[in-house]
């Protein structure tokens, strides 16, 4: 399908399809609900209306389908940069991380039978869109597996023990002791009952 050969990012070497775009969009907007779940309307996100109809930002105009576009897009620059150091480097999946990318498609044969699905293709693109299919999404995984494995690997190789971090913090001090941060104000009085209200709106609590 035109999805599938569309090509909607060109990260490096690689493009990347509509399809396998949406693989990574989809999964950021299921990661953040399971991140927030039943409180996702204290970040402003009404998952009742579409993302592209919700601003998330007045001033810049941005929406919550603007934000979770931006995030899949670093995730798939994070995760080919791990990928094409892992190949370069000769990185394999071990046979479990494998075995759990065929687990993870024989569970999805599984949820198209229960959905009524006729197959695990029609069931990835009622959840991904016109253009996923078994194939594509198999490779999805196995990027990502791989990127992630690479990733865990080359983590363990590092060695160094906690005299070193010491060391290196009494050297740059400057690095350990600053930090940025973002902060997000709520108004209380929208999340607790009872309260007298003034004629300017201000409440007090007894």
């Amino acid at each position: 399908s035109r999805e599938k050969k569309t090509v909607a990012l060109t990260i490096g070497d690689q493009e990347i399809s509509n399809a396998e775009l949406n693989y990574y969009y989809i999964n950021q907007v299921q990661n953040f609900a399971n991140q927030y779940g039943d409180y996702l309307y204290m970040v402003g996100l009404d998952t009742t209306k579409p993302l592209n109809e919700q601003v998330i930002n007045e001033e810049l105009g941005k929406t919550w389908a603007d934000n979770f576009m931006m995030s899949a897009q670093n995730a798939i620059k994070s995760t080919y940069a791990l990928y094409d150091m892992a190949v370069k480097n000769g990185h394999k999946l071990t046979e479990a991380e494998q075995k759990s990318i065929d687990s993870t498609l024989s569970n999805y044969e599984l949820y198209a039978y229960y959905y009524g699905y006729k197959n695990v293709d029609a069931y990835l693109r009622g959840t991904y869109g016109n253009g996923a299919s078994e194939k594509s999404y198999r490779n999805y995984l196995e990027v990502s597996a791989l990127a992630n494995s690479y990733l865990a690997a080359y983590s363990d190789s590092l060695e160094y023990t906690a005299q070193d971090l010491l060391d290196y913090q009494a050297k740059k001090p400057y690095e350990f002791n600053s930090y940025t941060y973002a902060t997000y104000y709520l108004n209380a009085s929208d999340f607790r009952e009872g309260g007298t209200k003034d004629d300017k709106g201000n409440v007090t609590y007894s």
